[in-house]
């Protein structure tokens, strides 16, 4: 008989939580991932993402949607191109007056 492991899914509550009790909490992960739901390695991928985004870490159920992934690429990009026509134009206007 043939055994069908389903991965567990965790919503972003729980997640947050998880990283808080180690940033916030002051607890190790080693500590924090005693609970038998989540591992160790888990725990340090959900706060290296926490850390390098938090406002964007744990969509939905977790994990990106592609379409939400491309509207990010975007927002990126677009902030990419205005911060290099801001510095064309501060160099345009320092050659004019200088």
């Amino acid at each position: 008989m043939e055994e069908h492991h389903t991965r567990k899914q965790y919503d972003r509550q729980f997640k947050v939580h998880g990283v808080r009790l180690i940033t916030d909490g002051g607890q190790s992960v080693a500590v924090v991932s005693r609970d038998p739901e989540v591992g160790r390695g888990q725990l340090q991928r959900w706060k290296r993402e926490f850390e390098e985004k938090p406002e964007h870490a744990f969509p939905l159920e977790g994990r990106m949607s592609e379409e939400n992934k491309q509207v990010e690429d975007l927002r990126q990009e677009l902030a990419r191109i205005k911060e290099e026509r801001e510095k064309k134009g501060i160099a345009a206007f320092s050659e004019r007056h200088a």
